[in-house]
């Protein structure tokens, strides 16, 4: 089993793509052109490890819960900033309180 650590990103990018996840229920997988990932700071100093600093320039899947993407009016072309959780190799998920779409 692999052990995941406490990560956390602060990315900001173009939605390119929007749509239902058929194994998650309730998630859309969001990609998003990501222009940058920056580190979150931790409540008792120093930063989260930041484990999609190297995904700036390059197009990223997240999962975002379809009740925050409808609250923000997200779609395809939205511009977005949000705090992202890195959960497997090929999950990453949006903290939903952090979502903000223009």
């Amino acid at each position: 089993m692999v052990q995941v650590i406490e990560n956390w990103s602060e990315i900001r990018g173009r939605v390119r793509e929007l749509r239902p996840d058929p194994e998650l229920p309730g998630q859309l997988l969001a990609t998003v052109d990501v222009e940058d990932a920056q580190p979150v700071a931790k409540p008792d100093g120093g930063t989260f490890p930041n484990l999609l600093e190297d995904c700036a320039g390059s197009a990223v899947d997240v999962y975002v819960p379809e009740e925050t993407a409808t609250q923000h009016g997200l779609s395809p072309g939205a511009t977005i900033s949000a705090r992202v959780r890195r959960a497997t190799p090929t999950r990453s998920f949006v903290d939903p309180g952090s979502l903000l779409a223009q």
